[in-house]
């Protein structure tokens, strides 16, 4: 049942973000790879400070426009999880580009982590090649927190990250317990639009 919500989760946050199609976007890409720490965090955030910065080719500057900010930044994700606070403080980090104007995708190409799963839910959307696999995300996967705090403090996180995107905010909770049972409905007369919601509220439809 959680490769088919996976599955889901594609289309609705597809439907949810700009297309990446149309008019050539200044794009920028950041693998991130290894053990997601502290030191892999401020790697990222030196990394989104020259995305946001991006420079010309040497030799090209004086044909090529000025600086400007990246207007996509492509993540691929091939991390292990390391501190639940480096992993939430990554995710908030990448989820904060919204608020900028700058897109964001994860792109997952192998067996995806615990962390691959919080950082691709940061993402406006996020795309899996043939093959790969993503989540769910297990408070035990991560170090230096007992289960139920790890539990906590990412639940709160996924709260954050999905307050913006009422339509699919139980899939962020299926990440986390994928015990929950979660439908996909369509109303007639709002653009046929899906939304997700849990086994209980689905009941009283």
């Amino acid at each position: 049942m959680f490769r088919f919500i996976l599955m889901l989760t594609g289309l609705a946050l597809a439907l949810g973000a700009d297309a990446l199609a149309g008019a050539a976007r200044l794009a920028a890409h950041i693998p991130l790879t290894g053990t997601l720490d502290e030191f892999l965090v401020e790697s990222l955030h030196r990394r989104l400070r020259e995305a946001k910065r991006l420079l010309p080719p040497p030799g090209k500057e004086k044909e090529s426009p000025p600086p400007r900010a990246a207007e996509l930044i492509v993540f691929e994700l091939r991390t292990k999880p390391g501190s639940v606070a480096a992993a939430v403080g990554a995710a908030e980090a990448i989820h904060k580009l919204h608020d900028e104007g700058i897109a964001t995708v994860a792109l997952i190409a192998g067996p995806g982590s615990a962390s691959d799963a919080l950082l691709a839910l940061a993402c406006e959307q996020f795309f899996m090649t043939s093959g790969s696999a993503l989540g769910p995300i297990v408070p035990a996967a991560f170090q230096g927190a007992a289960p139920a705090e790890a539990r906590k403090q990412l639940g709160e996180a996924l709260d954050v990250l999905s307050a913006w995107r009422t339509r699919v905010q139980p899939i962020y909770q299926a990440f986390l317990d994928p015990a929950l049972e979660v439908h996909m409905v369509v109303f007639e007369g709002q653009g046929r639009t899906p939304k997700f919601v849990l086994a209980d509220e689905y009941r009283r439809l």
